[in-house]
């Protein structure tokens, strides 16, 4: 995610913000045939791409409307403006996928409105009871009925998606592109995590590391540092992680850009040869040794799996070129839409 924003932030749009118009009923952003994308929905997807560029992209931990006022690379666009294009892009593309869906037959069976209750009622559960889940979903702008609604718009995209992802349709893909993709965009790590940062105190609640503890960390740090130059084994320091990452990857974690909040350990890791190792001191997170290690076969087929996914970005953007004219988009309410209003998940 981090990467498909960071690259809509830096292109050049050949066309205005908004590209299309029409007369729409109330509380609709967006119509596709008879499918239209709720003022609901769309204000949801600008929350997400609002939060993965926050955190993802900047590694930001706060809101700031300095964010989205700022200029992005397209000249006369805010990012805040260029965040709300990409939502108007997926949402379209998604209204047309459900239209198409529904156009060939596509219907939600009762197994899939069960799934759809399941999920709602773990995602209830998950907000710890039913009160609580209500006083969410109400901060977000929803009420049951539009979750739902969102929830079965969202299952029709997906059936939607794997029609046309299927063998000998337009948008098909092969063993050979998810393989290609995988090996361009994931890697294998390993790391000793020193945690010079924070510290439990007597309650048991995390605070800031005593400078005592923390020049103790800084030793530990230059220990495990002089033991790699050294030729000691990374694997028996990797024991000493601070995070325990030993016992959850004992054959290392598979990651791609974007899972981690840190864009300087993304660029150290990205930057390493198999076998390779760097020491990196990011602030406010603490030390870190990471090495690049070969791909454990397990972990790499299920991050395969999700490869697909990955490749809908170039879909949907080829869907809203080809489709413009089918799409009526409210224009009003887009132009007076508040990205600052916009909650962060």
């Amino acid at each position: 995610m981090k990467k498909i924003i960071a690259l809509l932030l830096a292109c050049v749009f050949s066309m205005g913000l908004f590209s299309c118009s029409g007369k729409l009923p109330e509380g609709v952003v967006i119509s596709c045939g008879d499918v239209d994308v709720s003022e609901d929905f769309f204000y949801s997807e600008v929350s997400a791409y609002k939060s993965s560029y926050l955190y993802g992209v900047l590694g930001l931990d706060a809101d700031s409307e300095s964010v989205w006022a700022a200029d992005s690379e397209q000249e006369g666009v805010t990012t805040g403006e260029a965040i709300i294009k990409l939502a108007l892009e997926e949402c379209c593309a998604m209204a047309w996928t459900v239209n198409y869906a529904k156009k060939n037959g596509v219907v939600l069976t009762e197994d899939d409105i069960a799934l759809i209750d399941e999920d709602l009622a773990m995602l209830e559960e998950s907000c710890g009871g039913r009160e609580e889940y209500l006083e969410f979903i109400e901060e977000y702008g929803f009420t049951e009925e539009e979750m739902r609604k969102n929830a079965e718009f969202s299952l029709y995209y997906e059936k939607g998606m794997a029609m046309l992802c299927s063998e000998n349709e337009e948008y098909y893909i092969s063993d050979n592109e998810i393989d290609t993709y995988f090996n361009e965009n994931y890697i294998a790590i390993k790391h000793v995590y020193v945690n010079n940062v924070a510290e439990q105190n007597e309650e048991g609640t995390y605070v800031q590391i005593s400078s005592e503890n923390y020049e103790k960390k800084n030793e530990k740090a230059d220990t495990i540092e002089q033991a790699l130059n050294n030729g000691d084994d990374f694997d028996i320091l990797y024991t000493m992680s601070d995070d325990g990452m030993q016992s959850a990857y004992p054959d290392g974690m598979v990651i791609t850009i974007g899972d981690v909040a840190s864009v300087d350990y993304e660029i150290a890791a990205f930057g390493l040869e198999i076998g390779e190792w760097k020491r990196v001191d990011i602030p406010n997170y603490g030390i870190y040794f990471i090495k690049r290690v070969e791909m454990p076969s397990e972990l790499a087929e299920e991050r395969k799996a999700e490869v697909p996914y990955a490749l809908r970005a170039d879909i949907q953007s080829d869907i809203y070129s080809k489709h413009q004219d089918e799409f009526k988009i409210n224009e009003e309410y887009l132009e007076n839409f508040d990205i600052n209003a916009v909650k962060v998940k």
